[in-house]
């Protein structure tokens, strides 16, 4: 501890060291990172005159994305020598609607 010009007892200055961002911190940044991008590529967002369809491109993200972490899975299985996961008899096409158009599941 150091005394002070006031003649308090306090603790000497430490100087903050920088910690390594949080989970959440992380995550925010990757969200502020796809906006710069959607930002770049079709400008400023403005849901009032914005046209897309939200819900449908959501949808279509959302299988790409189940794509992606299911191929992922297979590499990091095979790289692991865990050999192929068990999957079902394949049913023929999908039958989801990703044209944002009529009912999600026709078929239903």
């Amino acid at each position: 501890m150091s005394r002070q010009k006031t003649g308090q007892v306090g603790f000497a200055h430490v100087p903050s060291v920088p910690s390594e961002p949080t989970d959440e911190e992380r995550l925010i940044s990757l969200i502020k990172g796809r906006l710069d991008q959607g930002r770049q590529t079709y400008g400023p967002l403005n849901i009032e005159t914005d046209d897309r369809d939200f819900t449908a491109e959501t949808l279509e993200e959302i299988l790409d994305g189940m794509i992606y972490i299911a191929a992922q899975i297979l590499t990091i299985k095979r790289t692991r020598g865990q050999g192929e996961p068990h999957t079902p008899e394949a049913t023929g096409p999908s039958t989801v609607n990703t044209t944002g158009d009529g009912p999600l599941f026709p078929d239903a």
